[in-house]
């Protein structure tokens, strides 16, 4: 997911979805606004999704359905955690929030192809 996704997911909807179904469907606040679109993304569910998701659901406040609290604002919570994380990122010499995504991505892919990806 990408950070804006994560950030603003509908968790009760992505926890049913994984408990149901075993995977979820990434469409909310999607890059090309995916909401109610034809074109699903489908994820897989394993356990260390579901842990995440447990997670995500324990630390979000009271009255919201994401990690939002319902007096914040995305901008808000993006200037007071996800700034000063850059530079958490930064110090470990990471550009961003996107190459721990990427990272992800070829992990996923050497687990699904058994191959290693080409960079």
């Amino acid at each position: 997911m990408r950070l804006r996704e994560a950030i603003l997911a509908d968790l009760l909807r992505l926890s049913r979805e994984a408990n149901d179904l075993g995977r979820i469907n990434i469409q909310d606040v999607t890059k090309g606004d995916r909401a109610g679109a034809s074109a699903q993304r489908w994820i897989a569910v394993d356990d260390h999704m579901r842990g995440a998701l447990g997670f995500a659901r324990q630390v979000s406040p009271a009255g919201s359905r994401n990690v939002i609290a319902p007096h914040e604002s995305y901008l808000s919570l993006f200037q007071d955690i996800i700034r000063p994380a850059r530079e958490i990122l930064h110090a470990h010499n990471l550009k961003d929030f996107h190459e721990l995504r990427a990272a992800y991505a070829c992990e996923r892919y050497g687990q699904i192809t058994q191959r290693l990806p080409a960079y």
